[in-house]
């Protein structure tokens, strides 16, 4: 609801800014006060919705399987805050695609190099994410490996 408002109040203000003719500098500041404001009631919104969200995939529709949602949470509010941080900048013509090129290359470069690691993790992820395993557990692997779950 505190988001609906704030955009609404935001609309009101560019209406009637836009209806008095401001002269262009202090207007041109104003504008972008209002729509780093706009952008950011906009993105808080999803912020907070991004928990409802995940929650979905918590429901009993998937079985047996239950999912740990947390980590999703927050790698969702993440990418949120990325991308607000990113829609600001472009607010007030900031040139970040230079830096968006150099973090492309760069997690490029970093994925070719730990794809082992990024494989382990997301399998282990998973894992947690499904509970499959529970305290005092058995596991055996490849007939080799026996061990019980314990937590560290």
């Amino acid at each position: 609801m505190r988001t609906t408002s704030v955009l609404i109040v935001t609309f009101a203000v560019f209406v009637v800014l836009e209806t008095l003719n401001v002269p262009n500098m202090p207007g041109d500041i104003f504008r972008r006060v209002m729509a780093s404001i706009a952008v950011i009631a906009v993105f808080s919104g999803w912020y907070n919705l991004s928990g409802s969200f995940v929650s979905l995939l918590q429901s009993d529709r998937f079985g047996e399987v239950r999912m740990e949602a947390g980590w999703m949470e927050r790698v969702a509010r993440f990418g949120i805050l990325l991308f607000a941080i990113t829609s600001l900048l472009e607010v007030w013509r900031v040139d970040i695609s230079g830096a968006l090129t150099g973090v492309g290359v760069l997690g490029a470069g970093l994925a070719i190099a730990t794809q082992d690691l990024i494989r382990n993790l997301v399998a282990g992820m998973n894992n947690m994410s499904e509970k499959r395993f529970a305290i005092g557990d058995s596991i055996q692997i490849d007939g080799s490996f026996v061990g019980t779950v314990e937590i560290h």
